[in-house]
């Protein structure tokens, strides 16, 4: 083959190559952090969470709902502690021990959350999620973002951290 062929042959696969990929360009990827809670498999996108530490000290809120696990110290600020597992009404052990607290934070809004393990941060196909399941009913519907095909449950954090039980202090 001549040089001049070749390069046409090259000059063309480079002009296929670089055409972007119509199937992958219209699938929108959610990057999430991954945690177990009550034998299931949660999730908060990525771009929430502002970080995941272990669970040093916690201070117990008398008064506060059940929900509310107590506050701690973070990063020079005090953080209130939800157990989503008393939010979502979600089955309670006394054997159960939480090792981690997930930061997240929404605009000025910041809360962590215990998570039993953390299980790390994965790729979702958006379009792949289902919006809508009848086997989660109640509070875990109104803050579901999408289930995927797998059964991770995708929290949506926006929903959550405006909920009228997590704000404190409403002049009331």
């Amino acid at each position: 083959m001549n040089s001049q062929r070749e390069q046409e042959i090259l000059l063309r696969r480079a002009q296929a190559l670089a055409q972007p990929d119509t199937l992958v360009a219209e699938r929108r990827q959610l990057s999430v952090v991954e945690f177990r809670l009550a034998h299931e498999i949660y999730a908060f996108e990525l771009v929430q969470v502002k970080k995941v530490v272990p669970v040093s000290s916690l201070v117990a809120l008398p008064g506060a709902p059940a929900f509310v696990a107590g506050i701690t110290h973070f990063s020079g600020q005090i953080l209130s502690v939800v157990d989503l597992r008393c939010f979502f009404d979600l089955p309670v052990s006394k054997a159960d021990r939480h090792h981690k607290l997930v930061v997240l934070r929404v605009a000025e809004m910041q809360m962590a959350v215990l998570a039993e393990e953390v299980l790390g941060v994965r790729d979702l196909d958006e379009e792949s999620l289902q919006e809508n399941l009848p086997t989660l009913t109640g509070v875990r519907a109104r803050y579901l973002k999408g289930v995927s095909p797998d059964q991770t449950i995708v929290l949506d954090v926006h929903k959550m951290l405006g909920d009228d039980r997590l704000i404190v202090n409403q002049g009331g």
